[in-house]
């Protein structure tokens, strides 16, 4: 097939980041994709914009979107999490909190490039 829409999706500062892995929602209207700059980044399909930045604690591996429209992903901090944005669904407590934490501080660390090109 043919090329239809590319994106330097995770760039902060002039600097990109390595993209693991894109997942689209069942009517393509989203597209995520999840990056070694510790997020996960949701794109309107219609005009390529982010929607969201969804922050974690460590270098996000993987990314898929559920068929009811959650998603979830891997993170290298050796946890998998699911999202919504159904506030039903929300976490709470003291998990929530010390997640919430750790991906502030993973905001404050610069993108790891040299790891992640060790590892190709």
């Amino acid at each position: 097939g043919d090329l239809v829409h590319s994106v330097k999706a995770h760039c902060d500062n002039d600097e990109s980041a390595y993209i693991y892995a894109v997942a689209a929602d069942p009517t393509f209207e989203r597209v995520w994709t999840s990056s070694e700059d510790s997020t996960v980044r949701g794109w309107a399909t219609q005009e390529w914009s982010c929607l969201q930045v969804l922050r974690h604690p460590d270098t996000c591996w993987s990314v898929c979107v559920l068929p009811w429209g959650e998603g979830e992903d891997g993170c290298a901090d050796g946890r998998g999490y699911v999202w919504s944005a159904h506030d039903s669904r929300r976490g709470e407590g003291d998990a929530l909190t010390d997640f919430e934490d750790r991906a502030q501080q993973a905001s404050e660390r610069p993108v790891r490039n040299e790891t992640a090109r060790r590892l190709q």
